[in-house]
């Protein structure tokens, strides 16, 4: 075959291709010579000369298809019902395919003379009356591929007038699968995608379908299960009804997924969604929610969260009662511990409430933010909950003090792994812990007596603590035990160069000599000294090392705080020698008896130079101990004697002290303390605050000093106030003089 142009008979072509057209059309077996043969006959009339037949052939084309599919049309009109839809679903696939395999035998026309054919009418000036200059546009009738348009074709010719009576069809084909009938879906599947086929070149291709078949169906829907939810509301309880729907709405998904468009598998979920359970919401399902939360209906509250979760603001009663539960439950365990819970019950109070909400949280609500917002406030509020206004909540005092148990050496019946757990633990309440620089202070005041008294589990653990805190609050909350932990390890260095400095200088090492080397300034410990005339087997080493550390670093003042500091004796006076852990009030109060085996009250005073505030408490613990003797209470006129018949099951121990132990005072002061310490927060917070506003609001002002503020503790309105009170005294705000309300910085 020549691919020059040259004169064509087109009828003689035309023949022929129209007898494989119409046997195409209809998937009867052709040739694949006959097949092969009609490239090069559409070819050859396609560039035909002098006068090319591509139009001529494409009218022909369209004419013989719309014949095929009006004879179609009067054979399907005499058909009802069931047999009219598999008829018309058996001609469609057919012709869909048929139609398929013309396009791909006039390739070449779509191809290259389809576009010709394009180019030349837009060349053609169309003139519109009543405009100047000519304008040109596209006329209406041009081809266009032939698969486009021979669905078309189909689309005008059979589906607009059997239109009304194929869709009732179908709806009653899915109304007897509905109701459990058998039916074929994947025929109704092809039927409704042939709405979406016949337009699928168009801009709105999916406008035909959803105009003829979705909104109709989307109608029925919603009658159907408004009266399905008519029915199951008058026969079934809440909790049967909500099960019943969960089911019914997943049965309806995966209905819709098996022969609806994508786009319509959503909107048939969220009408049936919206009859079942949105109708209802408000009436019905709403006034159970509270039941069914404070019974911990763990199944109905995880189906019911399943039907409100994807409505707009459905969730909020639920949540709200959620919260509200786990509020009372966390303040009823708390109330069971009465005014002085323990450290240990607690915590487990807090963590048992809190993990057990917790799981409800992930396991009913799928982890949903809401619920996990709201059980996080609710723990806020049981956590810092306190007897009285006035008095603080005793939540960061306890924790410290159980941080502080867990971190002892006397927690050794735990592994590390067992401890970091449980810490893991104590971070979660303390996250809770509104007033965390209470719980700062308290913390840094046991982390150092751990640290100072050498009963600290491991340094290990007492990092790894201060990182999860650091963690949870920053650097600058941490800073301080930080460089406690330094002062330490730098203590330890400090020991070692000391004891090369001795051996160097050839220094007697009769007894084993330590000192801890600690910033005043990282340390809550108080610098005030206290009279005490120390031992003379001490004092050449406290002066061998105030040379050495002054000659080392050289500036720096050393303050001995000989009420911290600890030693041991070897008692060799008995038949059994024993080792004691004393401090150095008693060191001192015991090296007197290696003179004579009894003193009283005002020698040792003389001779240790302790006032008796001091002495008298350090001579009962002694007595407790049972190392010293003494008839009756300890007191000014105690005569006290060293017991020459003590004896203990234990070789080594250590003598407990008063001055060691946490009084109330003490838990009073720092409490204090730390209020004063947010007096100055407050004004600092407020100036920043006024300085970058210049001119502020009071509402506005007391809002802002909290946000800024909550990260450390929940300042009271009324303290705000006064500080602002204090800064206008100060000078640092003035209020305006045209509105009381409104406050000023001053520059």
């Amino acid at each position: 075959m020549s691919l020059r142009p040259g004169a064509v008979n087109f009828d003689e072509k035309w023949s022929g291709i129209k007898e494989t057209i119409h046997e195409v059309v209809q998937l009867r077996r052709v040739k694949m010579g006959t097949w092969n043969d009609h490239y090069s006959d559409i070819y050859a009339l396609c560039e035909a000369f002098p006068i090319p037949f591509a139009e001529k052939l494409y009218r022909e084309t369209e004419s013989l298809l719309q014949q095929f599919v009006d004879s179609l049309c009067k054979s399907l009109m005499s058909l009802s019902g069931p047999p009219l839809l598999t008829a018309y679903h058996t001609h469609w696939l057919h012709y869909q395919k048929g139609a398929q395999f013309i396009n791909n035998l006039f390739s070449y026309f779509n191809r290259v003379s389809l576009k010709k054919y394009s180019l030349e009418v837009d060349t053609v000036d169309y003139p519109i009356p009543g405009l100047l200059p000519i304008t040109k546009v596209t006329p209406p009738d041009c081809p266009v591929q032939i698969r486009q348009m021979a669905l078309g074709v189909w689309k005008n010719g059979l589906l607009d007038p059997l239109q009304s009576r194929l869709i009732r069809e179908v709806l009653s084909e899915i109304r007897r699968e509905r109701d459990g009938i058998s039916a074929n879906l994947s025929m109704i599947r092809d039927v409704v995608s042939s709405l979406v086929e016949v337009e699928e070149y168009q801009e709105s291709s999916l406008l035909y379908y959803q105009e003829t078949f979705e909104s109709p169906f989307l109608e029925e829907t919603g009658q159907f299960y408004r009266q399905e939810a008519s029915k199951l509301t008058s026969e079934l309880s809440c909790s049967e009804y909500i099960r019943q729907v969960v089911a019914k709405l997943r049965e309806a998904k995966s209905r819709g997924e098996k022969f609806l468009h994508l786009t319509s598998v959503t909107k048939f979920f969220r009408e049936a969604e919206g009859r079942l359970v949105e109708d209802f919401r408000v009436t019905y399902l709403n006034p159970h929610i509270s039941a069914m939360v404070h019974e911990e209906r763990t199944i109905d509250l995880t189906n019911l969260f399943l039907l409100l979760r994807p409505l707009p603001h459905a969730l909020e009663p639920l949540v709200a009662e959620f919260g509200q539960h786990v509020k009372s439950q966390g303040k009823a365990s708390l109330c069971k511990l009465g005014v002085e819970p323990g450290v240990t019950d607690f915590m487990s109070a807090v963590l048992s409430t809190h993990g057990k909400f917790h799981s409800m949280v992930t396991q009913v609500f799928g982890g949903h933010k809401a619920f996990q917002d709201a059980l996080d406030s609710a723990c806020r509020v049981f956590v810092n909950i306190s007897e009285c206004p006035k008095q603080h909540p005793k939540a960061p005092l306890l924790l410290a003090r159980y941080c502080d148990q867990l971190l002892r050496k006397s927690s050794k019946g735990l592994s590390e792994q067992e401890v970091d757990e449980k810490l893991d633990k104590a971070i979660i309440v303390f996250r809770y812990v509104e007033d965390k620089d209470m719980f700062q202070r308290f913390y840094t005041r046991t982390l150092s007596r751990r640290l100072v008294q050498h009963i600290s589990l491991s340094m290990e653990a007492e990092e790894s603590m201060i990182q999860k805190l650091k963690h949870a609050c920053g650097y600058e909350y941490t800073s301080r035990l930080q460089r406690m932990l330094v002062d330490i390890k730098l203590s330890a260095e400090g020991n070692t160069g000391f004891t090369d400095h001795l051996q160097a200088e050839g220094l007697p090492l009769s007894i084993s000599f330590s000192t801890l080397i600690l910033q005043s300034a990282a340390w809550p410990l108080s610098s005030a000294t206290c009279p005490l005339t120390l031992p003379q087997e001490l004092l050449p080493y406290l002066k061998q090392f105030e040379e050495y550390y002054t000659r080392k670093h050289s500036g720096r003042k050393l303050t001995w705080l000989h009420q911290l500091s600890t030693g041991e004796l070897k008692m060799t006076h008995l038949k059994r020698s024993y080792m004691l852990s004393v401090t150095t009030y008693q060191m001192a109060v015991l090296l007197a008896y290696n003179d004579r085996p009894l003193h009283t009250h005002q020698s040792l005073s003389h001779i240790t130079q302790l006032a008796a505030s001091d002495l008298t408490p350090t001579l009962q613990s002694l007595v407790d101990a049972k190392i010293l003797t003494e008839d009756k209470e300890v007191g000014v006129a105690s005569v006290l004697k060293l017991n020459q018949s003590y004896s203990n099951k234990r070789t080594k121990f250590k003598v407990t002290s008063a001055l060691q132990k946490e009084s109330q005072q003490d838990v009073e002061q720092t409490q204090y303390n730390v209020q004063e310490d947010r007096k100055l927060h407050i004004q600092a917070a407020i100036v920043r605050v006024m300085k970058a506003r210049k001119s502020l609001k009071h509402n506005q002002l007391v809002e802002e000093a909290i946000t800024q503020l909550r990260a450390h503790f929940s300042p009271s309105v009324p303290l705000i106030k006064k500080c602002i009170e204090t800064l206008m005294e100060k000078q640092y705000l003035q209020r305006d003089s045209q509105h009381i309300d409104t406050y000023n910085y001053v520059a």
